[in-house]
């Protein structure tokens, strides 16, 4: 697994957009402070990590280099402590809303961390209807 150091510093979370449904549950743009720095990993789980160390695959899109999909939070929680236990260590976790939020945001204040234009959705990730888990990790 390939991990990026997400330095500390502030931004602004929430959304000021009230007519999306993805924003419906968000607070009112606010200042955050991610006060230390950590690491998230560069790729989603592929399937081939996933199986390395819980010897199943629940992925409906079969491929080692693919992103493990169909797990809830218990799995990712089980895979997390095998993870650290592997390593001796207990430095691996999910990221808060917040660091996940800032660390997708790239130091940007636009709507995407691309910019404004919703056109470009498809150049950089996938979302919405898309199966995310049909190609290979890394793509865009």
């Amino acid at each position: 697994m390939k991990f990026v150091l997400i330095p500390a510093g502030e931004f602004y979370m929430g959304s000021l957009s009230v007519d999306n449904k993805w924003y419906r549950n968000e607070k009112s743009v606010h200042k955050v402070n991610i006060k230390n720095p950590f690491y998230l990993g560069k790729y989603l789980v592929t399937q081939k990590q996933w199986i390395n160390l819980m010897d199943k695959n629940p992925s409906k899109f079969i491929g080692h280099d693919r992103p493990v999909e169909k797990v809830s939070w218990d799995d990712i929680q089980n895979f997390i402590e095998k993870l650290n236990e592997m390593e001796d260590t207990v430095k691996y976790r999910l990221p808060s809303e917040a660091e996940w939020e800032y660390a997708c945001r790239a130091g940007t204040s636009t709507r995407y961390s691309f910019g404004n234009d919703e056109s470009k959705l498809d150049k950089y990730g996938y979302y919405g209807s898309l199966n995310f888990g049909a190609q290979p990790v890394g793509q865009k």
